[in-house]
């Protein structure tokens, strides 16, 4: 099973709820390029519908990825991380909102195997 559906699982939501229009899977590099400039339209665009967006490999520019979506969204933006999703183990979920998810991901160890989840499935 992928990260992707194990993270669904982790929060008992789906990411495709009845009023989720899209569904993005990135990851910073893909979205944003090396001077964040690329992602901009993207999250400009949809921000004006309900979205579930899934960030690979984002612990480590997780304040870049904040910065880019709090042009757009609210500061209570439901954001999830899912720990080592897939392994029940190892597996833990933190729910934040996007105000504050910086601050609470430093307050956990891991900065690697963490998926960042945002939208109204992080609730």
């Amino acid at each position: 099973m992928g990260a992707f559906n194990a993270a669904g699982a982790a929060l008992k939501r789906s990411f495709t709820s009845n009023d989720v229009r899209f569904v993005l899977l990135t990851s910073p590099q893909s979205m944003f390029g090396e001077n964040g400039e690329k992602g901009d339209d993207i999250l400009k665009d949809l921000s004006k519908y309900e979205t579930t967006m899934i960030w690979y490999m984002s612990l480590r520019s997780i304040a870049k990825v904040v910065g880019q979506l709090q042009k757009y969204y609210p500061p209570d933006l439901p954001i999830a991380i899912v720990y080592y999703a897939g392994y029940p183990d190892k597996e833990k979920v933190l729910k934040s909102r996007l105000a504050s998810i910086v601050n609470d991901v430093k307050k956990l160890d891991e900065k690697w195997l963490g998926l960042f989840v945002a939208g109204k499935c992080a609730e």
